[in-house]
């Protein structure tokens, strides 16, 4: 039971993040998320690829209770998988007993989020 439980978990996972606050009016941070490689079937066949992403933000307080704020994300623009899944499916036309094979959702490509708030 252990040894199949082990087999579905990733490889590596990790999370480096540099925030940097007290700088005046100014703040940010730096982040780095990695997911490795993880069997996607029992018998350790068919794996995921893994993927790693770099995002950051930098913001600004102004009038004692407003901050604006620009993030930044996926910054190198990485091409790769969030979630892969390997299951049978039937499409339309196919066989009645379906066809394994993986399934996909990517992560997003580079992304700008501008942010202005009001702290009450």
């Amino acid at each position: 039971m252990w040894a199949a439980i082990c087999r579905t978990l990733p490889s590596a996972t990790g999370s480096f993040n540099l925030y940097i606050k007290n700088l005046g009016p100014w703040s940010g941070g730096l982040e780095y998320r990695y997911l490795g490689r993880e069997p996607l079937t029992p018998d350790n066949q068919i794996q995921s690829h893994g993927y790693g992403e770099w995002n950051g933000d930098v913001r600004f307080a102004f009038a004692d209770d407003w901050r604006v704020g620009l993030g930044l994300y996926n910054i190198l623009d990485h091409r790769a998988d969030a979630a892969e899944f390997w299951y049978v499916d039937r499409l339309q036309g196919e066989a009645p007993e379906g066809i394994a094979d993986l399934h996909t959702h990517p992560i997003e490509p580079r992304a700008v989020r501008l942010t202005l708030s009001k702290i009450f």
